[in-house]
């Protein structure tokens, strides 16, 4: 549970299992109303109870991108850290917290396939020239890496 109530979620429901494809063409397709956009997938936790506090105090510096650390199928990512070393960084959609400006500028570039958001933190990081900001500590981690399989759960019930 969250310390800070302050936030809006919009979720993308599937129920019949249309693939990540599919899923990325919602993303481009995605206009958001808040100011920073955050992507958080099926197979994640977050275990910040402080995500969205800090991500408030963090946003008063003005960041492109809050950059946050989970452990994805049991390995910190982002990695290579720190992220601008020149090396192309091997992360998770559920890393990076955009401005609405760069999500709209830069959601064209989610691939419709299932490292299609990796073409896009991609792009935006060396395209756009970013200013980031790193999230002190690390936000949570997937739970299981399913690689887009379609999950075998009633609605409502998942993962046991």
């Amino acid at each position: 549970m969250q310390t800070c109530k302050d936030f809006r979620a919009v979720v993308f429901e599937d129920e019949v299992g249309i693939g990540v494809g599919q899923t990325h063409q919602w993303l481009r397709d995605f206009e958001p109303e808040a100011d920073y956009v955050w992507v958080f997938d099926d197979d994640n936790l977050l275990t910040d109870p402080k995500f969205i506090e800090t991500l408030k105090e963090l946003a008063k510096e003005k960041p492109d991108i809050i950059l946050c650390e989970i452990l994805y199928g049991g390995n910190v990512r982002p990695k290579p850290w720190p992220p601008r070393d020149g090396n192309r960084i091997h992360g998770d959609v559920m890393c990076f917290v955009v401005t609405k400006e760069l999500w709209n500028r830069t959601r064209h570039k989610f691939g419709l396939h299932y490292a299609g958001d990796a073409d896009w933190y991609f792009w935006m990081l060396e395209q756009e020239n970013p200013k980031i900001v790193v999230y002190p500590g690390r936000i949570g981690r997937t739970m299981k890496v399913s690689h887009g399989s379609k999950e075998h759960y009633k609605p409502g019930e998942g993962p046991q």
